[in-house]
Formats: structure tokens, sequence, C-alpha cells
């Protein structure tokens, strides 16, 4: 059951980092690294799809609540980093 937690942990900090370079790249019109990125979420997501269903089928609930363990902290850390860094953007 950790095994797939912290599987599914790692695999939300990878999606996050996917996501910055792909919504980067679009807002930019960089057609290579967009494809490139987008490529490789959908290859993670088949393979964490194929992982689940067929290794770890009885521990979907782990692998969700890994997911958000990485996922929405990684974002909350990336977005802190980029205001800090001055590159978030000021809505007042």
């Amino acid at each position: 059951m950790y095994v797939m937690g912290v599987l599914a942990a790692v695999f939300g900090v990878l999606q996050v980092a996917l996501d910055v370079v792909l919504f980067r790249s679009v807002f930019r019109s960089k057609p290579v690294p967009m494809l490139l990125a987008l490529f490789v979420k959908l290859l993670l997501y088949a393979f964490a799809l194929w992982l689940l269903v067929k290794v770890f089928r009885a521990l979907i609930w782990a692998g969700a609540i890994g997911f958000a363990v990485g996922f929405f902290p990684a974002l909350l850390i990336f977005t802190v980093y980029s205001m800090k860094q001055g590159k978030g953007r000021d809505v007042s």
C-alpha cells in the first residue's frame, strides 16, 4: 500500500513539473517543447493507469491519495516559488 502511495505522489510531482513546461511552452508559442511535454504526460498517464489496473488494483484509494499528496503540495510550492521570483502575476 505504501509503495503505491509513494509512486502516486512521485507521479503527482512529475505532473506538476510537466504542467509547468507545457503551459510555459503554450503561452510562449514554442510547439516542440509543448508537444514533447504533452507526449510525456500522456505516456505517464498511460503507464500509471496500466500500473494501477494490472498491478495495484486493490490499492486504488492509496493511488488517489498519493497523487493528491504529491500533486497539490508541489503545485503550491511552485506557485509560492514563482511569486517570490517575480514570475507570478499581480492581479490587483
